[in-house]
């Protein structure tokens, strides 16, 4: 056999093993720079939950938000509380939310902000369906289509948006 077929291969090997060191190195750094520098924050099931139980769900979906090196997961609940209207509806949910330890932060013309000691960080709003343009869209066309369907119960819908801020 000739000297060089023998040792032909071992060179390659040789010459790829520092390349397959270098290449395994980097990616250990990529995975523990992203673990400590990007961060995502999801609500806590269970919190989603607590606000599921107050009355019926008719959509639940989530949008992920990225800023800055974090990802904030947002639930949006599209809720009926058994209401005949928004202001009544908004009304019977802050009380139903008040009496599981959710206290009011912030209320406006038509949201109300809460925030609960149980649930450390997660910020709940309730608003009108009128206004779940402002979160985006967060509803698929097959729910706009059933609420459609029934305008005149639209006005007691709400949409319940849970965040995680930290």
């Amino acid at each position: 056999m000739h000297p060089t077929r023998s040792t032909r291969p071992q060179r390659v090997i040789a010459a790829i093993k520092p390349v397959l060191a270098i290449l395994g190195g980097l990616t250990m750094l990529y995975v523990c720079v992203t673990q400590l520098y990007f961060e995502t924050f999801e609500v806590d099931p269970a919190a989603v939950s607590e606000v599921r139980d107050i009355g019926k769900v008719l959509a639940h979906t989530k949008q992920e938000f990225y800023y800055d090196g974090t990802t904030h997961v947002d639930d949006f609940l599209l809720m009926d509380v058994g209401s005949s209207n928004f202001d009544e509806a908004r009304a019977r949910a802050r009380g139903h939310l008040q009496n599981r330890g959710w206290k009011a932060t912030e209320g406006g013309y038509r949201s109300i902000r809460m925030e609960s000691a149980k649930w450390e960080h997660t910020v709940l709003r309730i608003d009108s369906l009128e206004s779940y343009d402002a979160y985006g869209d967060p509803l698929d066309s097959q729910t706009k289509k059933k609420i459609s369907e029934d305008p005149g119960k639209q006005k007691s819908y709400l949409i319940m948006s849970l965040t995680q801020t930290g």
